[in-house]
């Protein structure tokens, strides 16, 4: 008798499907079903009530297959996801397709692949190199004082100079010299700011150049029970197996594979697997000079940092002053095409002088305190001074919005993908997405996160601003275009 059974992979035509990149091994994705279905509260998926999970291995993968139902609009469908690097999502659904559903489903879950890489990291060694220079793969745990002072606009600097200008002021008067304060402030913080690419570059840990172009990285998963003493057993062959994947991509300019990388680790006594072991080779200049040229910009100094955390930063006075910072965190977490958004953003920074746009200010309201306000000022209950200098900080921080707003707005236009741009975003801030029930529910971003002392808009706002981009309405004056977006979000917010 012919057997007419159907197998449970065979669900139809889906009426949707996406894919989600990962930074991770095949073979640790293979755990990320159990982490899914147990960090999902309470079967739900935000308002997306999930159940019946089943994996099933068939001859073309591995897959994990639920049921969703969507009571906000009556709506059900099944999802089966192939475990493999990108994850291929498909959706099948009597009911057809639904832009909203599929919108949340993959917001979700991409955000829970971000918390299960991260808990992946917690168990994975990694190295880095840039063949050519000096060899390291220690991971700092905090950016540098000099990085959090110069990043993207340097306002986290400028502002420091208000605190350095009182301190200034109080030093030179009690020498008797307190007329010329203002001035030695000004020519202090301009001569940092005019060599704040150097210095940088100086505290960098890489410098990535036309002849050293590539961040090599490579990670290991481990087997958890192990790694709470493996670092101290193993200090001497983690020592030699760096040197030797080192001396291997420098000296005998060969890249190795992943099989290759798993055999040296086993060779030093590491237990390793070609499953769990991944290679990633990035061009970084290649990267930046891509973005550059559509910007029609100078390609600036590159630097790399060992911190952690995803981020990048364009610093400088002016574009031939630039420098570029990028850190490892952000080579680890995006896909090449994301770090070219993130770049995009970056020069955007550069290319209209918002650093010396925000000097500017700076300084102004500095010699408007220092020459009007100052005798009116020291009158008050001393309060008041201190509430002034709260609104101060905080207006210039709302003005920053209006910066961070055009900035994204160039780089999604000039590198004519905004989706990448929305993606970027969601994996740097994946925490903070996923505790804020609006975006996770589609809905406005709250009024009060636009009061923060943040000078970046609030993050739900900027990812549905590019995810609802559209590239043939380019504005004459991005910077008025995004003033506008900027109001017309609190506005919403407050409905």
């Amino acid at each position: 008798m012919e057997n007419n059974r159907r197998s449970p992979l065979d669900l139809g035509i889906p009426v949707h499907g996406f894919t989600l990149s990962t930074e991770i091994a095949k073979g640790s994705l293979i755990s990320f079903p159990k982490f899914l279905t147990e960090n999902s509260s309470s079967g739900r998926f935000g308002s997306i009530a999930a159940g019946d999970f089943h994996q099933i291995a068939g001859e073309h993968g591995k897959f994990l297959i639920f049921n969703t139902v969507w009571p906000q609009e009556s709506y059900s469908a099944t999802v089966r996801m192939k475990l493999e690097s990108p994850l291929a999502i498909d959706i099948f659904s009597f009911s057809g397709k639904n832009e909203e559903f599929n919108k949340r489903l993959e917001d979700y879950l991409l955000l829970s692949l971000q918390i299960f890489e991260e808990a992946i990291r917690k168990d994975t060694i990694y190295m880095a190199f840039v063949p050519g220079s000096e060899a390291t793969s220690k991971l700092g745990g905090r950016s540098s004082i000099s990085e959090k002072l110069f990043r993207g606009n340097m306002l986290n600097l400028f502002l420091l100079s208000i605190i350095l200008g009182v301190l200034l002021l109080l030093l030179l008067q009690s020498m008797g010299l307190g007329s010329i304060a203002p001035f030695v402030m000004i020519a202090m913080l301009l001569s940092i700011v005019l060599s704040a690419g150097k210095i940088l570059a100086i505290r960098s840990d890489w410098r990535i150049t036309e002849k050293n172009t590539d961040v090599v990285i490579i990670e290991c998963k481990l087997d958890s029970s192990i790694v709470p003493t493996f670092f101290k057993d193993r200090e001497s062959s983690l020592s030699a197996l760096k040197r030797k994947l080192y001396e291997t991509m420098t000296y005998e300019k060969r890249y190795l594979n992943h099989t290759e990388v798993a055999a040296l680790f086993t060779g030093a006594g590491i237990p390793a697997v070609p499953g769990q072991v991944v290679v990633k080779r990035i061009n970084i200049f290649e990267i930046v000079k891509r973005a550059a040229k559509r910007f029609e910009m100078p390609i600036p100094a590159i630097v790399v940092t060992k911190n952690p955390k995803p981020n990048a930063a364009a610093t400088g006075f002016s574009k031939r002053l630039a420098t570029m910072l990028i850190t490892f965190g952000l080579l680890v977490q995006l896909e090449e095409k994301e770090i070219e958004l993130v770049v995009g953003h970056e020069l955007s920074h550069l290319r209209f002088g918002d650093p010396a746009i925000l000097f500017t200010i700076i300084i102004s309201e500095y010699l408007l305190r220092v020459y009007v306000f100052l005798p009116y000022m020291v009158t008050l209950p001393w309060i008041l001074p201190i509430f002034y200098l709260m609104f101060i900080f905080w207006l210039i921080f709302f003005f920053g919005k209006f910066l961070e707003a055009r900035a994204d707005l160039e780089a999604a236009y000039i590198l004519r993908d905004p989706q990448t741009m929305a993606n970027s975003l969601k994996k740097i801030g994946f925490k903070r997405l996923l505790l804020d029930s609006n975006f996770i529910e589609g809905k406005q971003t709250s009024f009060g996160d636009w009061l923060a002392f943040d000078p970046h808009p609030p993050l739900g706002f900027r990812i549905r601003r590019m995810e609802n981009l559209d590239l043939n309405d380019v504005p004459k004056h991005t910077l008025l275009r995004s003033i506008s977006d900027v109001f017309r979000g609190i506005s919403s917010s407050r409905k």
